[in-house]
């Protein structure tokens, strides 16, 4: 416990995480498209219609 860590803090400590996942996890998808895997149980990439 820290007492003096405020909202600021905990989201400059954050958003690197963040980005980092979130460009990986774009990685993973695009892999998975690029591939022609599923991305789950009748799960389409795009919506008919």
């Amino acid at each position: 416990y820290v007492k003096s860590l405020g909202i600021g803090t905990l989201v400059s400590i954050m958003l690197p995480y963040s980005i980092f996942f979130m460009v990986l996890w774009s990685v993973f998808l695009l892999a998975y498209w690029g591939l022609g895997i599923p991305l789950g149980l009748q799960a389409p990439y795009t919506y008919p219609g």
